[in-house]
């Protein structure tokens, strides 16, 4: 038997649309968009220069009273923008809804120069005065060797527009640069940490034993000036393997010291790298590379000279000026930065004359090995260890809740 089918009940009508939600709160950005003075960065301990330059970073906001007290947060906040800020001890923090209590160890921060406020979570925590702020050193990694800029955080009014929460803290942040004017001479070193561990003030021919490839022998002949006690630079001396021969797949990396006096790294700042790779077994040819410092490989700098010594004998002075009569080197541009290659084609022997002396180069010669120097100068563009990064896209959030 066959039944007729019913027909399906009508669908209910759709429920009653609910009314528009409220718009949401308004939430002003803070400042004007402008960096602080140099008085004021000055005042906070931050250096400033013509070299120098500073961006606005993205302000800080708290969406709840306190929730930029807990001292975790200015660990969070130094990790957000991007600063390696150098710790001064440790403090141990209870975090809040946590069963069985749970204690960890948060690190403490110092600002750049003494004020009331010993740490940046206390600078945090307190409720300074509008225009108070704070400076920030951040360095280029853990050895807290090299700053790459400084951060300036200053206490903003909250804007009375803001209806989230009234009486939230508003924070500005800037972002300055630790950049070097140019004009600064520059000679290619040994690595820098192999360079402080030479006595210092010494004029003797060094060994470095450290910091190079086996199976060659680099030397290191610091510049003695009696008359100038600052003066400073040096050439290298690199003796060939057993077999007589240099081997040519062995890249020397050299650091590049601008304003480095009396051959000691800390009166001046690592301007750059070279990598310097021999291209001929007797060492007639090379090829060099300058690169950012290894320390800083975001770093901006030029130079606007290379004078270049390659030799089979030791230079009869570290003028460099006098270098070309020596070697044959591939031009660079005017200006140069990070990335540029420039080759020795010729090492130059026999008699010449070097600024009115006579100079007699011999043939290579194994037991003496091969002479090299590098004289750079800083641009007038400067230096700079490190680039501004783009502006932070969000506000810092809080880690825990007090």
């Amino acid at each position: 038997m066959r039944y007729k089918s019913q027909p399906e009940p009508p669908s209910p009508l759709p429920p009653s649309p609910l009314p528009p939600s409220p718009a949401p709160p308004t939430i002003a950005s803070c400042a004007d968009g402008l960096c602080a003075t140099n008085a004021v960065l000055k005042g906070a301990g931050i250096p400033t220069g013509s070299c120098s330059n500073c961006t606005v970073r993205t302000c800080l906001k708290e969406a709840s009273v306190g929730q930029f007290s807990p001292p975790l947060f200015a660990q969070s906040f130094l990790k957000q923008y991007g600063c390696i800020a150098k710790p001064s001890g440790k403090v141990d923090y209870t975090v809040p809804n946590t069963s069985p209590p749970e204690t960890i160890e948060v690190s403490l921060y110092p600002p750049i120069k003494d004020s009331i406020y010993s740490t940046l979570d206390a600078f945090f925590s307190a409720n300074p005065a509008t225009g108070t702020g704070v400076g920030m050193a951040c360095y280029t990694d853990t050895t807290y060797s090299r700053i790459a800029f400084y951060l300036y955080i200053q206490k903003e009014d909250t804007p009375t527009e803001n209806r989230v929460c009234e009486t939230c803290k508003f924070y500005s942040v800037n972002q300055v640069s630790s950049c070097f004017c140019g004009g600064d001479t520059a000679w290619a070193i040994p690595i820098a940490s192999v360079m402080e561990s030479l006595p210092a003030g010494s004029t003797a021919e060094q060994s470095l034993a450290s910091g190079y490839p086996g199976g060659a022998q680099v030397f290191w002949n610091p510049r003695t000036d009696d008359s100038n006690r600052n003066a400073w630079g040096g050439y290298f001396r690199i003796l060939p393997a057993a077999s007589g021969n240099h081997d040519t797949s062995i890249e020397y990396n050299f650091d590049v010291c601008a304003g480095c006096g009396q051959n000691r790294v800390d009166k001046g700042f690592i301007f750059g790298r070279i990598k310097f790779q021999i291209t001929h077994i007797k060492g007639n040819t090379s090829i060099s590379t300058f690169l950012a410092p290894a320390n800083a490989p975001n770093a901006v700098g030029s130079s606007s000279v290379l004078h270049m010594f390659q030799s089979f004998r030791a230079p009869a002075s570290l003028s460099p000026g006098q270098f070309q009569k020596y070697t044959v080197t591939s031009a660079v541009p005017t200006t140069f930065t990070y990335g540029q290659t420039w080759t020795v084609s010729k090492v130059n022997t026999g008699p010449f004359k070097v600024n009115g002396a006579d100079v007699n180069v011999l043939p290579y010669d194994p037991t003496k090995g091969l002479y090299v120097a590098m004289h750079l100068t800083v641009s007038s563009g400067g230096f700079c260890p490190s680039n501004l990064p783009a502006p932070v896209p969000a506000p810092v959030p809080a880690p825990v809740q007090p």
